[in-house]
């Protein structure tokens, strides 16, 4: 075989193997968004973790 004829049947080999992957792969079309009514008042930003925590600044 010459380099021609492995390079096309490389390309083929090739979008076969993507067209098989995509076809068969799962949709991510079931991805839930979350979401909420937007209501007026004050904003109140916390993170809830376990651990310690550690300032950047020390203040005596």
């Amino acid at each position: 075989m010459n380099k021609k004829k492995i390079a096309i049947i490389s390309v083929i080999a090739l979008v076969l193997i993507y067209l098989a992957y995509n076809y068969f792969s799962t949709s991510n079309e079931d991805e839930v968004y979350l979401t909420s009514k937007v209501k007026k008042g004050d904003f109140i930003s916390e993170v809830i973790t376990s651990g310690e925590a550690q300032s950047t600044s020390l203040k005596k």
